[in-house]
């Protein structure tokens, strides 16, 4: 377990679904769509977790980025934020149309429908969903006990939300060596 995430186990966390789509943000109006800013292919491989790299390794984010985080993450560089969705992002315009009436304003969403990640729900429109909008009633909160509810239950991975202070921890099917909709070769594409 990463340190730092003992709540997970705890009365102050409830465990909820975690969607399969991609993550937006509705704000001011405005539908956004996240955008990570990483290091630029040239400076993938040079840095080690706990290394500073400069800004001018990091992609230029586009316009109107809004960072997540004031700086990257250490160990991974990855730096998420939030960009306005356009004219060419049709599936999150398709499910601002149909699901505007339901947002609220600073919530986070997840985009789910036909074309984004294998449509694990077999929606038939492109949708908007509430992040933690699902509970999960998961008994047993030890690493054995998550494993098999994980197993039992053909879901992505279960997010927990701190009752008390906010923060968030995910772990999925694949933190388990589980497959979630196919063979995951990601995780053996730096073996070579």
């Amino acid at each position: 377990m990463k340190e730092g995430c003992e709540w997970v186990f705890t009365d102050d966390a409830v465990a909820t679904l975690k969607l399969d789509g991609s993550a937006c943000l509705f704000k001011d109006g405005i539908l956004w769509k996240r955008y990570d800013r990483k290091l630029l292919p040239k400076y993938s491989k040079k840095f080690s977790p706990g290394d500073k790299p400069d800004l001018a390794c990091f992609k230029t984010p586009p316009e109107g980025f809004i960072p997540c985080e004031e700086s990257y993450d250490p160990n991974t560089f990855h730096w998420p934020g939030w960009v306005p969705v356009g004219k060419g992002d049709k599936y999150h315009l398709e499910a601002f149309e149909n699901s505007k009436n339901d947002l609220v304003d600073g919530n986070t969403y997840e985009l789910m429908g036909p074309n984004v990640a294998k449509n694990t729900a077999n929606l038939d429109k492109h949708v908007l969903m509430t992040h933690g909008g699902i509970e999960l009633d998961v008994p047993d909160r030890s690493y054995e006990g998550i494993k098999k509810y994980l197993n039992d239950h053909y879901i992505e991975g279960i997010v927990f939300h701190n009752k008390k202070d906010g923060r968030l921890a995910k772990i999925t099917r694949k933190h388990f060596d589980m497959f979630w909709k196919e063979i995951d070769y990601r995780k053996n594409k730096h073996k070579n």
